[in-house]
């Protein structure tokens, strides 16, 4: 089985931070509401650039990518849009603060999503993948004993 996470460089600014809400603009979350709805019944997949602002992640710019398992039950971006991601959330000095993806059934994380949550401690914020229904956001990180737990989602 191919792994869908990228391992970091030496010097990678990501890391575990204490963070109990995520914000996030009305109009990021429509960019990701309508990739959602474009890719269905494939998983949507972004990153979000951002920014540390206490215990509150700024999401500044949505990164759309494709979902290199074109699949409606999992997702794998491809290593080189990360890294092209990395280098300009450097460039901007933002860094990458959460990942975006779809699912089919419950937006809860699911056994794959609480592994690559090891590799890749950020907020992961995550809809369900249904056209018909609200469009809702859930955001979740893990815990010290790595347990996953809700966050908070502000849209402004």
């Amino acid at each position: 089985m191919r792994r869908s996470y990228l391992t970091l460089r030496r010097g990678s600014k990501i890391n575990k931070k204490i963070v109990n809400t995520i914000s996030i603009t009305k109009k990021q979350v429509q960019k990701l509401a309508e990739e959602t709805v474009d890719r269905y019944p494939v998983e949507a997949c972004a990153l979000l650039l951002g920014v540390y602002r206490g215990e509150k992640v700024v999401v500044k710019k949505v990164r759309i990518t494709e979902n290199v398992n074109n699949s409606s039950i999992s997702f794998a971006l491809d290593p080189s849009f990360v890294y092209r991601v990395l280098l300009e959330g450097e460039r901007m000095g933002l860094e990458i603060v959460g990942i975006f993806h779809a699912h089919p059934a419950l937006p809860y994380p699911s056994c794959s999503d609480r592994e690559g949550m090891k590799l890749w401690p950020v907020i992961w914020l995550i809809a369900q993948n249904e056209p018909k229904e609200v469009f809702k956001l859930f955001a979740f990180k893990l815990g010290k004993e790595e347990e996953v737990e809700e966050v908070m989602v502000e849209v402004k």
